[in-house]
């Protein structure tokens, strides 16, 4: 079966185990998260990169291991992506801005959503 949603599926399937696994391996603590991300990361920039070089047409490879099982393993790689192409590009003020908005109301909206739902459960 080849279907873009199939590959995806069965990717996404396959990612989110080794996460659990390295997760379990870690006893769940943030450096099971800095691991997940970074080799993430490493990742999927080799592996977007060998798809360029070696299968530049064939959609399928990156749906399967870039969509699928990085993106279920950690989409923080896809974020360094993204963050590296801006640069790579030359897109120096939209990189800052792209990793800025992320990383602080990112944290900010964790914050955000943590304070709501507190507030809500001491509300009821």
């Amino acid at each position: 079966m080849n279907s873009p949603i199939f590959l995806v599926g069965l990717g996404g399937v396959l990612g989110s185990i080794v996460r659990y696994l390295i997760a379990i391996l870690f006893n769940s603590s943030p450096l099971a998260t800095v691991i997940i991300n970074l080799s993430g990361c490493f990742l999927i920039g080799a592996i977007s990169s060998l798809i360029a070089l070696y299968f530049p047409l064939n959609q399928s490879y990156r749906l399967f291991l870039i969509t699928g099982i990085l993106g279920s393993f950690t989409t923080f790689s896809t974020f360094g992506l993204e963050g590296f192409n801006f640069l790579k590009h030359g897109y120096h003020a939209e990189a800052f801005f792209y990793i800025g908005v992320q990383v602080f109301i990112g944290i900010s909206m964790v914050y955000l959503g943590e304070v709501l739902v507190r507030k809500l459960i001491v509300a009821m």
